[in-house]
């Protein structure tokens, strides 16, 4: 679930509910040599791409249904996407009920100019922006 809402002040900001947990380095190394930069290196090659992608389409789902079963916090994130910086926010909230309505609450006081947002029943995170370039997190 995402939304796009923009400010009093002109900003635009993304509130998102994020599936998947925040890729680390490790990951980010992984979605190289999946995506195949890397193949054009040799070091992966066809069969470690088609792996790579079939473990990641076993794995997800599982994440997934455990995450509703155990009831595990869902990661909410805001941010104002620019080619130079990401500022943003983050808050942990349990049920995937309750992340939906944080969206929501979230949008909706950003959309009213409110600068710190708490939705109900969530706690905060810390924010990591998704992706990270020489020019800064795009």
């Amino acid at each position: 679930m995402k939304r796009k809402v923009v400010g009093p002040d002109g900003r635009e900001w993304i509130v998102r509910l994020v599936w998947w947990p925040r890729p680390s380095e490790g990951s980010r190394q992984s979605e190289r040599f999946r995506t195949g930069r890397s193949r054009s290196n040799r070091n992966a090659g066809p069969i470690g791409g088609a792996l790579f992608d079939l473990v990641h389409v076993v794995v997800w789902p599982l994440i997934f249904l455990l995450k509703i079963v155990f009831r595990r916090p869902w990661l909410i994130e805001a941010f104002i996407p620019d080619g130079a910086a990401m500022d943003g926010m983050a808050w942990k909230v349990r049920g995937l009920r309750a992340g939906r309505a944080a969206v929501e609450e979230v949008a909706t006081a950003l959309g009213a100019g409110a600068r710190k947002p708490a939705p109900g029943g969530a706690t905060e995170a810390r924010f990591v922006p998704k992706y990270r370039n020489s020019a800064g997190y795009v």
